[in-house]
């Protein structure tokens, strides 16, 4: 809880991955990505009710190990590829004691802590904003990147600025994956995560790492282990 405000957090581990097969419960450094996940939202001070939401048995049983945490049952229609995820936290909100804010962790941000949870909430609260992202800034900036036209002519993304150096460019960030904090009921009317107010909640490259391929995963265990 934060204020008065309750919160809850939904962790989404569907069953279908193609790119990892069994992701969600693939173990590294001695814990699988959902139960970090899980121990991650468990031990952040301000959510007060961690619930995993999927479609598969086993990832729901697997989910129970850990004490403290409540599953949902979500139907094989909101556990398709092309699933978006504001139906999937709606039907968990739908399934849950009323909330005031609602924080969305997925398992494959392994390394973000629950300190990154109670700050974007946090920050939430602070700025009284509808939704907060996490992001990290960009190893390569997009003021050098291009396209290339049907001519095989480079053409810039930006526009070109007079900055000689990676320094002199302004910092640019993209979407880490780690967090979504939204207000519950802006959620429920807007059925979004980010709008054009949307405040931004830094994170490390460090600890931005988003598994979706097995070199992903072995970046992850690496950093993890500290190796």
């Amino acid at each position: 809880m934060i204020g008065n405000k309750r919160v809850l957090a939904v962790v989404p581990a569907r069953g279908g991955s193609k790119g990892i097969p069994g992701k969600n419960m693939k173990v590294i450094v001695g814990r699988s990505l959902l139960h970090r996940t899980i121990d991650q939202a468990l031990a952040a001070k301000t959510v007060d009710e961690v619930v995993v939401t999927s479609d598969d048995q086993a990832i729901l049983r697997h989910a129970q190990e850990v004490d403290g945490v409540r599953t949902i049952e979500r139907p094989s229609e909101l556990a398709a590829d092309d699933t978006a995820m504001w139906p999937v936290v709606m039907h968990a909100l739908e399934h849950s004691p009323p909330c005031d804010v609602v924080v969305l962790l997925q398992p494959t941000s392994p390394l973000r802590l629950a300190t990154d949870i109670d700050a974007a909430i946090a920050l939430l609260e602070e700025k009284n904003a509808n939704s907060v992202m996490s992001v990290c800034e960009v190893s390569t900036s997009p003021y050098w990147m291009f396209t290339i036209d049907n001519g095989d002519k480079l053409k810039r993304i930006l526009p070109k600025l007079q900055a000689a150096t990676r320094q002199e460019l302004p910092k640019c960030y993209e979407i880490n994956g780690a967090l979504y904090v939204v207000n519950s009921s802006w959620f429920r009317t807007s059925q979004l995560f980010v709008d054009d107010d949307t405040l931004a909640y830094v994170m490390p490259r460090e600890r931005s790492v988003d598994v979706d391929t097995m070199e992903d995963l072995a970046i992850a265990e690496r950093l993890l282990s500290g190796a």
